[in-house]
């Protein structure tokens, strides 16, 4: 996790704001915390931890979380936060990023929104393989996924490969202004 989020336990206040790098809480102390708050206008779970930690160096105050498939504690922690106004998934532009998002979805009951999750084509990419051509189909038939995130899945079908879906694969984050990346 990086930015501002308080956790009260009790007469206590835990104020992750003051901290200028990223922090783990445990499940157990998730659980226990009787309220779970944040100042941030956006929530962004980032699937790659190496674009979190760049994300994180830029102090935007939104509040990240990394994450691939989520986690109990993370899940806990989702479902559990109030304040924050948006919610967006930063995600690989893969089968499994599609998926990691449907899951968030799902398992949150948070309105999440995908974040610079699309099809970018690259010459020679592999091939899907027939597991992540079984998950497009399953994602297609998803009702957690919305119109637009369906066609880029559809795209990858069409490629028949992920393409340049590597989150990396983005020049480097600035804060010039939200979302950080040049739209593409």
């Amino acid at each position: 996790l990086h930015g501002p989020l308080r956790l009260r336990f009790g007469e206590a206040m835990l104020d992750l704001s003051c901290l200028t790098g990223a922090v783990r809480l445990s499940e157990m102390d998730v659980t226990r915390a009787e309220e779970i708050t944040s100042s941030a206008v956006r929530c962004v779970t980032v699937e790659n931890e190496t674009n979190f930690h760049e994300l994180a160096k830029l102090q935007s105050g939104e509040l990240l979380v990394q994450t691939s498939y989520p986690g109990t504690a993370t899940r806990e922690l989702l479902r559990r936060l109030t304040g924050v106004q948006e919610f967006w998934h930063f995600g690989d532009s893969d089968p499994n990023g599609f998926d990691i998002l449907r899951v968030l979805r799902e398992q949150t009951k948070q309105p999440f929104q995908s974040l610079h999750m699309r099809f970018r084509a690259l010459p020679d990419a592999a091939a899907l393989t027939p597991e992540q051509r079984k998950l497009t189909l399953a994602l297609l038939d998803s009702p957690n996924l919305e119109p637009e995130e369906k066609a880029e899945v559809q795209k990858l079908r069409s490629a028949d490969s992920a393409g340049r879906f590597e989150q990396e694969s983005l020049l480097k984050p600035t804060l010039r202004h939200w979302p950080y990346y040049p739209l593409d």
